[in-house]
């Protein structure tokens, strides 16, 4: 400060405060005074500065506080030219720059606004519905079905021919994947400076970062087909496969994925998952019709094990042989039936249902039900039958 003319002109005039008790006194009471307080001179040196030039000076506390990080471009239209309706059913158009994350913009036909919905399985032939493909960017407009499971007839309006379809709205598309693994330090600079903020670095490695709506993550706008994969297995003379015979193997999904391409239209994602399986063992008592030798009854005991695999199986179980229906409950009461079935079986005695952790082999206590979602299944992982010596 000694060579500055200015500030030894205002020292000399009593303008500033020589040391930092003057400094105090000059501003009244109410000032805080404590050993921890301190007094910083600055000196500003600004060429185009005049006496009457005020600055305002931000001091930085040394403080420093976690913010979290967000990668995102928000948009606030579709891609251009624009696209047109043909008028046809089950049009597709690759709108919206993707991967899609957040809210999704309305869809307009003309200068209208259609809805947004998860399936068109609901939709009339005259509901103003589209559902968007947040992985792609692709919005889809109804189909006619002709077949299948599904109702016949058209799903969802068809938009007029020439119809301009528009997106109306922001929304932020992200491959924030792209950024995971960043060494701390590398992330410096924002996007919008703050003068409030003297400076941003990320103190661990990026991570969790993930591209909008994946196929793997779905999403609430994702439209797609899931498919429930029970690989065909062999099994042993009792019926019964080992449990990690269930996965199926990566040549056999690539196969299936293969054969669904010549019906897949164009734009919906078809996930292959692996149902759940709730391991089952039963434990039952079996009397013989009639009496039997120990080497007979031990025949009719492989019998009815053989029929309890062959029934309570993912693979060619149920009713029909089929395997068990997804979603179906298991009643102890079947495993009666099942075994009344079996030739020289007089009656059954007792039957108890185990709930087995086909994976550790935990068991729970017996059950007289287990219910099974949408998406669950039986696996027998053992069977227990003992034969009474003498008929009764």
């Amino acid at each position: 400060m000694s060579g500055s003319a200015r500030w030894q002109a205002a020292v000399e005039r009593g303008a500033l405060a020589t040391t930092a008790r003057n400094a105090v006194e000059a501003l009244g009471s109410g000032f805080p005074t404590e050993d921890a307080s301190c007094w910083i001179a600055v000196q500003i040196l600004d060429p185009k500065g005049t006496h009457d030039t005020t600055y305002t000076v931000y001091a930085d506390s040394g403080s420093a506080g976690s913010v979290r990080a967000e990668q995102y471009e928000e948009l606030d239209e579709g891609k251009r030219p624009f696209p047109s309706s043909t008028g046809d059913p089950e049009q597709v158009f690759p709108l919206l720059y993707a991967p899609v994350c957040g809210p999704l913009p309305t869809v307009h036909v003309g200068a209208e606004g259609w809805t947004t919905v998860t399936s068109f399985e609901k939709s009339g032939p005259n509901d103003k519905h589209v559902v968007i493909n947040a992985s792609t960017g692709q919005v889809h407009f109804g189909p006619k079905v002709t077949g299948g499971s599904s109702t016949a007839g058209q799903h969802g309006a068809i938009p007029p021919e020439g119809a301009v379809i528009t997106a109306h709205g922001t929304y932020r598309a992200t491959l924030g994947a792209a950024a995971n693994g960043l060494d701390p330090g590398e992330i410096r600079r924002l996007k919008e400076p703050d003068e409030r903020v003297v400076g941003v670095r990320n103190t661990s490695a990026s991570h969790d970062g993930r591209n909008g709506y994946t196929d793997t993550s779905g999403g609430s706008t994702q439209a797609g087909v899931t498919l429930m994969v029970v690989p065909f297995v062999t099994t042993d003379e009792r019926g019964w496969f080992p449990y990690h015979m269930l996965t199926p193997t990566r040549d056999a999904c690539d196969t299936l994925r293969r054969a669904l391409r010549a019906c897949q239209p164009e734009g919906v994602p078809v996930w292959l998952v692996r149902p759940v399986y709730h391991g089952i063992r039963f434990n039952a008592r079996v009397v013989p019709a009639d009496y039997r030798t120990a080497e007979e009854r031990a025949e009719l005991r492989v019998a009815a094990e053989r029929a309890l695999y062959r029934y309570f199986s993912p693979v060619g179980g149920g009713r029909d042989g089929t395997g068990w229906p997804l979603g179906r409950p298991v009643h102890v009461g079947e495993a009666f039936r099942v075994l009344e079935g079996v030739p020289g079986v007089g009656r059954v005695a007792t039957v108890e249902m185990v709930p087995v952790d086909p994976v550790t082999g935990v068991e729970s206590p017996p059950v007289d039900r287990i219910d099974c979602g949408p998406r669950e299944t039986v696996y027998s992982v053992e069977h227990r039958v003992t034969i009474a010596e003498v008929p009764s």
